[in-house]
């Protein structure tokens, strides 16, 4: 469950320019436990019911893409696009 808007979405794609497909899963999961962290510890998460977790917030995405590293430099993503060029036009 999120309460993530249109616009939010569309700034969450934005700041993810750069990142791999993985880096993306990875933040994506990260975000996701965002509600469950901020119940504390294990013993506060014991015994919570699915209907007491928050949704994911856009704060939830801000703090995991902070914290986030691309895996993949510039060099190989320009090595990728000059490949690419070149197929199209051969």
């Amino acid at each position: 469950q999120h309460k993530l808007s249109s616009d939010n979405v569309r700034m969450i794609v934005k700041r993810l320019s750069g990142f791999s497909g993985s880096d993306i899963a990875s933040i994506a999961s990260d975000a996701s436990f965002g509600p469950i962290r901020s119940l504390g510890g294990l013993d506060a998460i014991r015994g919570v019911a699915a209907s007491q977790i928050r949704p994911i917030l856009m704060e939830d995405f801000d703090k995991a893409i902070s914290q986030a590293t691309k895996s993949v430099g510039r060099l190989e993503i320009q090595k990728y696009d000059d490949w690419t060029k070149e197929q199209a036009a051969s």
